[in-house]
């Protein structure tokens, strides 16, 4: 069951960052186009403001329950444990599914 649970959490960041790139790409074609008009355009920046900060409390909550239980694996050395802990911080959305994939559901 943690595997499963541990696979959905290693997506999330990514399916976000692909919505949010669909929804901002689609915000400024509508913008280029017209489609919106007096406080619509308002009401769209506000949703993608809600989701952005949505987003970003997801993924650090994510990351740090990703540096945890790569701070506990026992088959990691000192230094392999701070190199997956950068890239979990910094390339947290691709890191996560890699990590889980070559240590988590190979356990």
């Amino acid at each position: 069951m943690k595997k499963v649970i541990t696979c959905i959490l290693s997506f999330i960041p990514l399916v976000f960052t692909v919505l949010m790139t669909i929804a901002m790409v689609s915000f400024g074609i509508a913008l280029d186009q017209g489609a919106f008009y007096g406080t619509m355009e308002d009401v769209v920046v506000i949703g993608l403001f809600i989701f952005i900060i949505l987003y970003l409390i997801a993924v650090f909550g994510i990351m740090i329950y990703f540096i945890v239980i790569t701070c506990k694996n026992p088959n990691l050395s000192t230094g392999m444990k701070v190199l997956w802990c950068f890239l979990h911080y910094q390339f947290n959305a691709f890191a996560f599914p890699v990590y889980w994939f070559i240590y988590i559901l190979r356990e």
